[in-house]
């Protein structure tokens, strides 16, 4: 969700996750991660608005720029880092090369930050632009590389994505095979 009242109403039917796309714009969001304290919040790097996510900006660092930007965030939520798992946005507010950046930042992130972090590069167009595909769903199985690649670095904690079952198969298939042992 983008907004506090969609966020209330969820927790109030007894969720225990808020997911933030717009990373705290709603300035009544404070107020409800302060309500239900036992809730855990998705802190998604976006900038500018919910209609302007997906314009890029220019960043000089980006692993920098994700840094700040969730030090920054949890501050302004007045929230502590044992509530958060910070989503490194991918395909918000970010080019193709700013995509790629974050992700070759995630590990970074996550052993500065401390906290869990997700990662969805399920069907993103930068994908379709490394592939050459323009249909979204012929984008799975490279997104389930990527996705298990990031597992497999631990650069990623959680994976959003749209095919599970590939995902699943992939880590499967992974986790049975050592191919260590054949080196």
């Amino acid at each position: 969700t983008v907004r506090a009242s969609v966020a209330r109403i969820a927790l109030e039917a007894g969720a225990d996750i808020i997911n933030d796309i717009s990373g705290g714009k709603d300035t009544d969001m404070k107020q409800v991660l302060k309500e239900y304290k036992d809730a855990l919040y998705i802190l998604t790097h976006s900038l500018g608005l919910f209609s302007t996510m997906h314009d890029s900006y220019m960043y000089k660092d980006m692993f920098e720029e994700l840094r700040r930007y969730y030090e920054e965030s949890l501050i302004k939520l007045s929230l502590s880092s044992s509530r958060v798992i910070f989503d490194i946005g991918i395909g918000f507010s970010k080019n193709y090369n700013q995509n790629i950046e974050a992700l070759e930042s995630a590990r970074r992130i996550k052993l500065a930050i401390r906290s869990p972090v997700l990662v969805g590069v399920s069907r993103k167009g930068f994908i379709g632009k490394i592939i050459h595909e323009s249909d979204p769903k012929a984008r799975d199985s490279a997104s389930a590389m990527i996705h298990t690649l990031l597992l497999g670095t631990k650069s990623a904690d959680i994976i959003r994505t749209h095919n599970s079952l590939l995902l699943h198969q992939t880590i499967t298939l992974l986790n049975t095979i050592s191919f260590q042992k054949t080196l």
